[in-house]
């Protein structure tokens, strides 16, 4: 018998396949993280902000045009298509110009996260290496192969969230809504370990948030609950306006790789309105959400700015993620409620409370992940996050979780998404 198909074998091969595979996610995302910053610092140099987005726009629209579509966008369905109908199979050249797609577009201050250029990028490398070591590929059936590209994609977010257990739950869920699979969740989660530590030996080890200490009381749960039903209300209309403008620039007349330029147009016209807080990846501002509370009329203009200018990014075809932007747009719900709350009751620790619960909620309606959503909160910000993070998930949820960004699984027809997402027929042919 194969010894790689008896329990030892089996424990020693994915290993060592998520070890190798964590390590380049790992790798990927410092590698990301750097040229995002060297196109901010370019920007910041040399580009007045608002011009930023639009000449980030005209660069993207050559490479989605000429080079490859497949860097258009929503990386992260297109991960999830690779994986469920491709055997985790993508193009080499994908994660070398989805890299930098995404580290232009976020860099020159488009508005987006990064998770979604990270699980294309990290599952990209890690399929490519292991499909060219041949000691290993020798023994990998195609299953294995998939399972290789979940690790690599798990090893990269893990690393970027600094999140070495959630990182592999939130990509193993995103792949499955209705359970998740043990033969994918635990070589993902080391994997996701493993990349959190290659990305620590480089960068320091503080968790992405950080908190005050407090103790959480009892009478804070009804204000709770509020936010996360008033933030999985705002997650909704986040996804209305997000589809409206994917709508409005798939139908319109512009010229395909002239897109992304107008909706740098649009997102640097937000900025000008709301402020250059709504601009790029925003994750310096959520910590500032955490500690400080604002005035009603300036949450309410960046709460709106942030929805819009992600809707006009990523809805014209910017690559970018919406992890972030949903992490940014529930601490402002958050916020909010502290806000109205504060004539009543001035309480630092309520309002603690009430931002986190609205970062998860948002997380969990617009990412479609709950489970990943309380374990990657508790891992930024601490334990002591824990009834806060779980109330706003659940919640979150069951509101807004009704139409998904991200809904290629093994239980759908692919085709059918795509008639959903209609972008992405040109995106996987």
């Amino acid at each position: 018998m194969n010894p790689l198909q008896t329990s030892t074998g089996y424990i020693v091969k994915w290993f060592i396949v998520a070890v190798l595979v964590g390590i380049l996610g790992g790798l990927s995302a410092l590698l990301l993280n750097t040229a995002i910053d060297l196109f901010y610092f370019i920007r910041e140099r040399y580009i007045h902000y608002l011009l930023g987005p639009v000449i980030a726009g005209i660069f993207l629209g050559f490479v989605f045009h000429k080079i490859d579509i497949s860097t258009k966008s929503f990386g992260t369905n297109v991960f999830i298509n690779s994986v469920n109908r491709l055997n985790g199979a993508i193009k080499g050249r994908t994660s070398l110009f989805k890299l930098f797609s995404s580290s232009l577009n976020l860099g020159f201050g488009a508005s987006g996260g990064i998770e979604g250029p990270m699980v294309l990028i990290g599952g990209s490398m890690s399929n490519f290496l292991l499909r060219r070591i041949k000691p290993i590929a020798k023994y990998f059936s195609n299953e294995d192969m998939r399972i290789g590209t979940i690790c690599g994609a798990a090893g990269a977010v893990g690393a970027v969230f600094r999140s070495p257990l959630g990182g592999g739950i939130f990509v193993v869920e995103l792949l499955y809504k209705s359970a998740l699979h043990y033969n994918e969740l635990f070589p993902a989660i080391l994997s996701s370990a493993i990349g959190y530590v290659t990305y620590s030996l480089v960068l320091d080890t503080d968790p992405l948030f950080t908190i005050p200490s407090y103790n959480m009381e009892v009478q804070y749960i009804p204000f709770i609950v509020v936010t996360a039903v008033l933030t999985g209300i705002i997650s909704i209309f986040f996804k209305i306006v997000f589809y409206g403008s994917r709508e409005f620039f798939e139908n319109s007349s512009i010229p395909q790789p002239l897109r992304p330029a107008v909706g740098g147009i649009f997102t640097g016209m937000t900025a000008l309105i709301a402020g250059q807080e709504v601009l790029g990846i925003g994750t310096e501002y959520v910590q500032k959400f955490i500690l400080t509370s604002m005035s009603i009329d300036i949450i309410l203009l960046l709460l709106l700015g942030k929805i819009f200018a992600t809707a006009f990014t990523i809805g014209s075809g910017g690559s970018a993620g919406k992890v972030i932007p949903a992490l940014y747009i529930g601490a402002l719900a958050g916020s909010l409620v502290s806000s109205l709350l504060s004539f009543e009751f001035a309480d630092s620790a309520l309002h603690y409370s009430l931002v986190v619960v609205g970062m998860t909620a948002s997380l969990s309606a617009i990412a479609g992940v709950p489970i990943a959503s309380v374990v990657m909160i508790i891992e930024m910000l601490g334990l002591k996050m824990g009834v806060s993070a779980v109330i706003g998930a659940v919640i979150g949820y069951i509101i807004g979780n009704n139409q998904q960004f991200y809904e290629v699984t093994n239980d759908q027809s692919f085709r059918q998404v795509c008639e959903h997402f209609k972008f992405l027929d040109r995106e996987v042919s």
